[in-house]
């Protein structure tokens, strides 16, 4: 999990503002490129506009994000500046391909993406512009709620489902935990026992039995009869920095943004959640599951 390039699509908004803040920590842990970008559509352009009227309202626009952009350089504290690399990107057009298409470009490592409201995953994001660059893009994508500050990251959750692609996330997650100092929690929610669940999580243990023993990893197995709401009763329960989950098909991230509305607002949390997505997740024929493990 390296943090070289973070990008930031702003709206001035005091979401996006805040999302800059808790990236500006970030960048600065690594000593990253931090690029702040906009996407605008032309306001209030109407029919008798010649093409000459309709370029000074662009230019206007222009203007005034760029007068922005500036404010928010100005907010840098002294103790982050020189400490990462700030840029700026305008571009016309929507804000959702517009992130998509600047991350092809920029290849960034990270996009951070602040949310309004109290919930981390609600009713009026399905849709939005943070859904469709999480479900449209290949890079992961940082969502910060707009009550979140940063105050460290001592404590990272990764949200399991036993599956064959954890381990390689694993890995990365505990490399960037070790960075920060932190514990990394691999936490799995499950409605009721089952003989799979244990054994693979057994399975996973024994794998890094070696950080297990140096208190720099821990599993942990809930169960709880919905998947949102005990993730976040864990993220109080253990006061979480940051979750972190995958969104392939079987995931619990996908769930999250499946809820109808009154699920969604079972997530009432101010828990950063870090979103990796995976296009093609890798298919491994299950084990047979020990005898000892039957219930």
């Amino acid at each position: 999990m390296q943090l070289r390039t973070l990008l930031v699509p702003v709206d001035f908004s005091p979401a996006s503002k805040n999302a800059f803040q808790y990236a500006m920590h970030l960048a600065g842990m690594q000593g990253g490129r931090l690029i702040l970008f906009h996407a605008y559509v032309p306001g209030m352009l109407e029919p008798y506009m010649d093409f000459g009227m309709q370029t000074a309202l662009l230019k206007q626009q222009e203007a005034l994000a760029l007068q922005f952009f500036h404010q928010l350089e100005e907010e840098v504290p002294e103790t982050l500046r020189g400490q990462f690399a700030l840029e700026f990107k305008m571009q016309l057009g929507p804000a959702g391909d517009g992130i998509l298409e600047a991350a092809k470009e920029l290849n960034p490592d990270l996009i951070v993406m602040g949310t309004r409201g109290g919930n981390l995953i609600t009713r009026k994001i399905l849709g939005s512009t943070v859904n469709h660059v999480i479900h449209g893009g290949e890079v992961p994508v940082l969502i910060i709620p707009e009550e979140a500050r940063f105050q460290g990251l001592r404590s990272l959750a990764y949200a399991t489902d036993y599956e064959e692609d954890d381990i390689r996330f694993i890995d990365e997650v505990l490399y960037f935990a070790k960075q920060q100092e932190a514990k990394l929690s691999c936490i799995h929610i499950r409605k009721a026992d089952n003989a799979r669940d244990t054994y693979q999580g057994d399975l996973l243990r024994r794998a890094y039995q070696h950080d297990l023993d140096q208190q720099h990893i821990e599993f942990q197995t809930l169960i709880y009869p919905d998947v949102v709401e005990g993730l976040q009763h864990f993220s109080q329960w253990q006061q979480v920095d940051l979750l972190v989950m995958l969104t392939h098909r079987r995931s619990q991230v996908r769930q999250l943004f499946q809820r109808s509305h009154a699920r969604d607002l079972a997530l009432q949390t101010r828990v950063p959640l870090w979103v990796y997505p995976l296009k093609e997740p890798v298919k491994t024929p299950l084990d047979a599951v020990p005898d000892e493990y039957s219930l």
